[in-house]
């Protein structure tokens, strides 16, 4: 995962639980990376979800990549 790729919300209920602002079918875009160390699995990033006009930061560990940036 890195900036431009697309991702969704990851299908588990914790995740769609902790996230409810966020629909689970719902498309995003990473616009910017945040990585706390090497290999930190508490790395995040910022999503632009598809129809929302603010951005959201979101734990890696919370999404899976639909599409991966080139």
């Amino acid at each position: 995962m890195k900036v431009g790729s697309l991702v969704g919300l990851l299908k588990d209920p914790k995740t769609e639980k902790n996230n409810p602002g966020i629909d689970p079918g719902s498309v995003g875009l990473v616009v910017e990376w945040t990585t706390h160390g090497k290999a930190d699995p508490l790395s995040s990033c910022w999503v632009q979800w598809a129809g929302k006009p603010d951005w959201d930061c979101m734990f890696t560990e919370d999404l899976e990549v639909l599409s991966e940036a080139r």
